[in-house]
């Protein structure tokens, strides 16, 4: 069934014909959960011989995805453009991050599914970017040290204070002036983009960083497949690449995208291993590579039962940094810190009862889990030292 979908993918990237093999048993339920949930709706109702070979009410299901995806981008373009032609007007920085660049390189910028647009502001003008989105109809949801969540009744956008949050180490050093990465876009005096070569580092950086925290989905093959498509100054790619330490990383990764979506064959068994890794791993990795992730970085000599006491204490009793953002009297006087963090025990108690299971799912996690993802993530060029 994965190489059906991949063919199909494939026919629609090279706009080329989908030849289906006739003697190929595909569950067309399954056909569409998998697609679905990865995303990739999309590519089966653009591929009409694909859908000839389909129950008509399936073949349905997929246009349908595919028309909601389209509306859904419209939207988005319409509603993110308004908001970056009101930042412009506002005299205040901005520049789109990832998604909202690479659906361009598709073949039709609906393809690329975003659950959430990333914007990069100027964090000590917040106040002055927050009326413009709620003026466009959104309100805020949250905010985290390093972005502010605004959501509407159909979009959601992340306005990042920075590219990359301060718990990854090498990277927010290499990412610590975010805007050293952007560049004017035409006719505009506020509005950045990143270079084509930039926003291949960032792709790289981004999903290393997923990759090591639970896995990643097959868009983000995707991403790296097309963005590989243009032209793109592989020396000075490379050679930032290093200051990461990701070459190795990136070299398995593309050359798993052109593979999958173009006529690389693989010659590595760590590509093979990748690819397990990602199928496994589900759109948006999954719990138990999270956990067991946070196990790999924190594993110390007192043993994995220490470890996992340690991060369940460490979640239980967060520092006072933590509580501090999100009680602000804990910040302004932290001889407070005990009170806020009995309020947030029973907000946790009686509101928030998933927090509560997600602790207990780090006793689910096997030591054999942990030594593996530490041995793969390894052999594929990361670690969690990123």
């Amino acid at each position: 069934m994965i190489n059906y979908l991949i063919n199909i993918i494939k026919s629609v990237l090279s706009g080329t014909d989908f030849n289906a093999p006739e003697n190929v048993n595909i569950d067309f339920e399954q056909l569409y959960a998998f697609s679905k949930a990865h995303h990739l709706a999309g590519f089966v109702a653009l591929c009409p011989k694909a859908l000839e070979k389909m129950p008509s009410e399936l073949a349905a299901k997929f246009i349908y995805e595919n028309n909601r995806a389209t509306a859904r981008e419209a939207t988005q373009e319409v509603v993110i453009n308004t908001f970056l032609d009101e930042m412009e007007k506002a005299g205040l920085r901005a520049m789109p991050l990832k998604g909202f660049y690479t659906k361009h390189l598709y073949p039709h910028p609906a393809l690329r599914y975003m659950t959430d647009t990333d914007i990069l502001i100027d964090r000590n003008r917040l106040d002055e970017v927050k009326p413009i989105l709620v003026n466009l109809g959104f309100v805020l949801d949250h905010e985290t040290p390093h972005e502010i969540i605004f959501k509407s009744r159909q979009l959601v956008i992340e306005l990042h204070k920075e590219l990359v949050p301060p718990t990854f180490g090498t990277l927010y050093d290499y990412y610590v002036d975010p805007w050293k990465y952007a560049r004017l876009c035409e006719n505009r005096n506020f509005i950045y983009e990143m270079s084509p070569e930039d926003s291949y580092v960032y792709a790289i950086d981004h999903i290393a960083k997923h990759y090591v925290e639970g896995g990643i989905g097959i868009m983000h093959l995707l991403d790296v497949f097309v963005m590989n498509r243009q032209p793109l100054d592989r020396e000075y790619i490379n050679s930032e690449l290093e200051k990461l330490t990701l070459c190795d990383f990136e070299r398995l990764f593309a050359t798993l995208s052109a593979v999958w979506f173009g006529n690389e064959t693989a010659t590595d068994n760590r590509i093979k291993e990748m690819a397990a890794f990602i199928l496994g791993s589900g759109a948006y990795g999954n719990s138990e590579n999270r956990i067991a992730s946070r196990l790999v970085a924190n594993y110390g000599s007192d043993g994995q039962k220490a470890t996992k006491a340690k991060l369940i204490f460490r979640k239980i009793f967060p520092t006072v940094e933590f509580l501090g953002f999100h009680y602000p009297a804990v910040k302004r006087c932290k001889l407070l810190y005990p009170i806020f963090w009995v309020v947030r025990f029973f907000n946790i108690l009686f509101f928030r009862t998933k927090e509560i299971k997600k602790l207990s799912h780090y006793n689910e996690v096997s030591q054999d889990k942990v030594n593996t993802l530490d041995e793969h993530l390894r052999r594929v060029g990361l670690s969690n030292e990123l």
